[in-house]
C-alpha cells in the first residue's frame, strides 16, 4: 500500500506500527514541500521509511530538503523522533 500523501499525522504514525506502508523519496520530498505540513508530519514518514529499509530512499535528497525548510536543527529532531518511532515500533512487534 503507498501511503498517501493526504493523510494525517495520526494515520501515517499507524503506518509505523502497520509495518505494510510503502514510502519513497517522492513522497517524503513532497510533504517536506507543502507549506501546510509540519516537522511532525515529515517524522511520521521518515519513521516508515527508515523501518522499511529497503536502501533504495535518497536520505541524501531528503536531508537536504528539511535543511532548506527548517534548519539542521529541524533535521536532528525529526531523526530522533523518527527513530524513537522506530525503536517503539520495533519494541511492538517483540512484544504486541
Amino acid at each position: 500500500m503507498t501511503l498517501p500523501v493526504s493523510r494525517s499525522t495520526d494515520e501515517m504514525m499507524e503506518a509505523v506500527y502497520d509495518g505494510v506502508t510503502i514510502v519513497d523519496t517522492g513522497i517524503l520530498l513532497a510533504v517536506i514541500e507543502d507549506e501546510r505540513r509540519t516537522q511532525r508530519d515529515v517524522c511520521a514518514l521518515y519513521a516508515v521509511a527508515l523501518r522499511m529499509n529497503f536502501g533504495q530512499t535518497d536520505y541524501g535528497a531528503i536531508n537536504k530538503a528539511i535543511v532548506q525548510r527548517w534548519s539542521m536543527s529541524g533535521l536532528k529532531a525529526i531523526k530522533r523522533r523518527a527513530w524513537r518511532a522506530v525503536e517503539e515500533a520495533d519494541q511492538h512487534d517483540r512484544h504486541p
